[in-house]
């Protein structure tokens, strides 16, 4: 049997465990928050080399959760719908998904769309957090000349490029 004294011994103990254990978890969900804030809601359907890394990347990144996978009924395509209160990302794996004919530094000559772009509250903050995790800035912090915003350009692993713009 234990006596009082001893229960009292084990119930600060495991207070001291729970609370090292809520601590840890507290900062380790604190590094986790999104690197990039958006501040408008925004919408992008993005096809992919690697589903799941790229859901990876854009989960951390955004702070976005998965609403929905989904597979076509030939499993010729693969997708998955990311989402937060701010942004919704859809991607989507093709089977017969091609490169881009256009030159890798000069997407814009490819017709059709080659970057999005999403509006966030602070860019020299976004941008040094984007560095500790790695993230290629494929232009550093700019300012637009005709309209005097902040911009920076970054590219996901499959090199698709999305326009942070400060406002």
């Amino acid at each position: 049997m234990i006596s009082g004294q001893d229960k009292g011994k084990i119930m600060r103990k495991t207070g001291v465990i729970i609370c090292l254990a809520l601590l840890t978890a507290m900062a380790s969900a604190k590094q986790q928050q999104a690197a990039i804030k958006v501040q408008q809601k925004a919408f992008a359907a993005i096809t992919v080399v690697d589903i799941a890394k790229a859901a990876q990347w854009y989960q951390s990144l955004f702070d976005l959760a998965l609403i929905t996978d989904f597979q076509s009924p030939d499993a010729v395509v693969k997708g998955k719908i990311l989402s937060n209160n701010k942004l919704t990302i859809e991607l989507q794996q093709h089977k017969d998904s091609v490169p881009s004919s256009a030159p890798a530094d000069k997407p814009y000559k490819a017709i059709g769309l080659f970057k999005f772009g999403i509006v966030i509250s602070d860019l020299d903050k976004t941008i040094a957090e984007l560095k500790k995790r790695h993230v290629i800035i494929r232009v550093a912090p700019f300012t637009e000349p005709n309209s005097g915003v902040l911009n920076a350009i970054i590219t996901d692993p499959d090199g698709n490029m999305i326009q942070l713009i400060e406002g």
